[in-house]
């Protein structure tokens, strides 16, 4: 399953609140990019670190949790000052 988010305002709820069955955990990837431009103009993907969430009860936890520990790696108060959005990849 791969799932999307970009520019979301701030308390929205994101696009991805399924919760995983009550008792089973398994790992999350959640892969923070930028969106950069080619020198011919065509947008793509630059991806700014992948993070492995293991053992979340939720998407909805694995993403919060991916989010501070990218914030804190990267010395900011908020993740969009340094990426544009993220991917969710179940493991």
């Amino acid at each position: 399953m791969q799932l999307t988010a970009r520019e979301e305002p701030v308390g929205a709820k994101p696009p991805h609140s399924e919760a995983i069955a009550v008792g089973r955990k398994h790992s999350n990837l959640i892969t923070f990019f930028k969106y950069v431009r080619s020198s011919n103009g065509h947008e793509f993907k630059c991806v700014q670190e992948t993070i492995t969430i293991e053992r979340a009860k939720s998407i909805d936890r694995a993403v919060e949790a991916a989010k501070r520990r990218f914030e804190r790696r990267r010395h900011v108060v908020d993740w969009q000052l340094h990426s544009d959005g993220f991917d969710v990849d179940d493991c």
